[in-house]
């Protein structure tokens, strides 16, 4: 699908530049977080990779990839994103974050943060099959984040590191985007960290730090490690040209409403998230050939 979209003015956050996406606003949904608060619930099953999530609102629900779902018997996060209809309750897949706990408790999970790029880039494409993430790979990210931001964590959680360097992230929340804004694209050290873009300014406006959050632990990353931080070799002009040139490799039915098209160009990959026509949530990565 085409996106009418084009780039704002970007913005300097210590290492990481952020260059704003403006575009329309299409669909009608309330975030996850404000479901919540009117009665959504994300309750434990049987099963790890699954959580049923109950919405007895008449508003449709929008839940991002990578969500903190905490508590029950482990953290987990939301593997793929989704419009979930009004009134409804679906089987959710999840992948665990959180690998030395395991203890019976609360059913119903709170809500927490969302995942790094990084993190949320192997969600869409470590898949086993349609929404089964590698259980091994994502373990992988979430201690190696852990070890490089110096973060000490009982049950390796990723939560954790949240929690232990809220401070340091609270330094990259500070942009307050224009009313026209549908997504962000993210750079730091290490160039291209992650682009998001949605079919919502009222959505991307609540999500944002929530957003900003998990770019920053891969910021963080970067500077604890030293790299340099070379803001002229930043080319976002090329970067959204090649998110609106990707090409299709494969789609499948999403969790709720639309189709989730798996997407790549020469610079970056990701996932589209439509109803037909109307934009949903787009996320893209760094494509390594």
């Amino acid at each position: 699908m085409k996106m009418k979209v084009e780039l704002g003015t970007p913005v300097i956050l210590g290492n990481m530049l952020l260059v704003p996406i403006m575009g329309e606003n299409i669909i009608e949904a309330i975030p996850l977080d404000e479901g919540y608060e009117r009665g959504v619930e994300v309750l434990e099953t049987d099963v790890i990779d699954r959580v049923v999530l109950n919405n007895p609102t008449e508003d449709h629900i929008f839940v991002m990839d990578g969500e903190e779902f905490l508590g029950a018997r482990q953290d987990r996060v939301a593997v793929a994103s989704a419009l979930i209809e009004s009134e409804c309750s679906v089987e959710y897949p999840v992948v665990c974050i959180e690998r030395k706990r395991w203890e019976e408790g609360e059913k119903r999970f709170k809500l927490g943060f969302s995942a790094f790029p990084r993190l949320r880039e192997t969600l869409t494409f470590e898949r086993k099959d349609k929404f089964n993430v590698n259980q091994e790979k994502v373990w992988y990210q979430v201690e190696s984040k852990l070890t490089s931001l110096s973060v000490k964590s009982q049950t390796l959680s990723m939560h954790d590191s949240f929690e232990e360097r809220h401070e340091d992230i609270e330094g990259y929340l500070s942009w307050e985007p224009d009313d026209e804004t549908v997504g962000v694209m993210a750079f730091s050290n290490r160039g291209f960290l992650c682009c998001d873009i949605f079919g919502s300014q009222k959505i991307f406006k609540k999500l944002k730090n929530k957003l900003l959050s998990g770019y920053a632990l891969d910021a963080l990353e970067d500077r604890f490690k030293g790299k340099s931080f070379n803001i002229e070799t930043i080319r976002p002009d090329l970067i959204l040209a090649d998110i609106k040139n990707c090409e299709k490799e494969r789609e499948m039915k999403s969790i709720g409403i639309g189709t989730e098209d798996i997407v790549r160009g020469e610079r970056v990959k990701g996932k589209i998230l439509h109803n037909r026509e109307e934009l949903i949530h787009a996320s893209f990565f760094p494509s390594v050939k």
